[in-house]
């Protein structure tokens, strides 16, 4: 586990953000979450945009993901091996439900070669505390791991939405639609229910938003780094023992979203500041 560096924002206004204009919304919202904070000392109403001229390509749907299955694991992931690992089994029978859950998640964000990074356990389990806003949550779990940066109520130039969390690590850049549904997920494999309700546009939302940032990275000139979305699932009861993975979006923890930015060598810890900068208020380091 690194030493803890505590992300914090600056107070100046944020540069402006690159990628969309309001084409792009095609009328969709991001989730609502009425307890998502916004990067502390900002609103909404002057958070930073994403904004520009083109267009992303629209994410064509597929039947990946089929139920308890984590389907392929997103690319760039993977434990750093440059530290200490523990061993990990599949889960054995009589194994608690925590057990179970954090196993099944390390599969999904690509800890499934057995051995675990030292820092997946803790972060895991300090990412299930229901006491704190996802958005405080996120800053307590990146303290932990010093290239970590979390960004927070980014804009979308042109439209209403706004994109829950981005986490920046050496995974890659992690877009995050926070979603509260409460009560047990079922998935035929394309469609996503919660008590009766279908819950596929957030699985929607989710792929639009991680092309309009990898968009605006790109016309900031930064190519060739990992984007993906993902669904925080705030009530981890109900995804139960399944491995829920829709059109290559995964529901994880908050512990596992972070997990999966923080996995891997693939971003250098210079790159996750340019790319913190290109899209919003970069944390000071204290």
């Amino acid at each position: 586990m690194s030493g803890a560096h505590p992300p914090t924002t600056q107070s100046a206004p944020a540069p402006a953000l690159w990628g969309l204009v309001s084409a792009l919304a095609g009328g969709r919202r991001g989730t609502s979450n009425p307890r998502r904070p916004v990067t502390r000392g900002r609103s909404r109403r002057n958070a930073p945009e994403i904004r520009g001229g083109v267009e992303p390509a629209r994410p064509e749907r597929s039947t990946a993901g089929e139920p308890g299955t984590a389907g392929p694991a997103p690319d760039g992931g993977g434990p750093d091996r440059r530290k200490g690992h523990a061993t990990r089994s599949a889960p054995r029978a009589g194994s608690s439900a925590r057990e179970q859950r954090r196993a099944i998640e390390a599969e999904l964000i690509g800890l499934a070669d057995g051995t675990d990074p030292d820092w997946w356990a803790p972060t895991w389990e300090r990412g299930l505390r229901p006491d704190l806003p996802a958005g405080e949550l996120f800053d307590a779990l990146a303290a932990f791991h010093a290239d970590l940066r979390v960004l927070h109520g980014l804009g979308v130039g042109g439209t209403g939405s706004t994109i829950d969390h981005v986490v920046i690590g050496a995974g890659g850049v992690v877009v995050v639609a926070t979603d509260d549904s409460v009560g047990r997920v079922r998935t035929d494999g394309v469609h996503l229910r919660v008590r009766g309700r279908d819950r596929s546009p957030a699985v929607d939302v989710a792929l639009w938003q991680a092309e309009v940032v990898r968009t605006s990275l790109e016309q900031r000139g930064i190519r060739g780094v990992a984007v993906r979305g993902v669904l925080h699932w705030e009530h981890l009861e109900g995804l139960g023992d399944k491995a829920i993975c829709l059109r290559g979006v995964p529901l994880l923890s908050a512990g596992a979203t972070v997990g999966l930015a923080a996995a891997g060598t693939t971003v250098s810890p210079l790159m996750v500041e340019h790319i913190a900068a290109a899209l919003g208020p970069c944390p000071r380091m204290q």
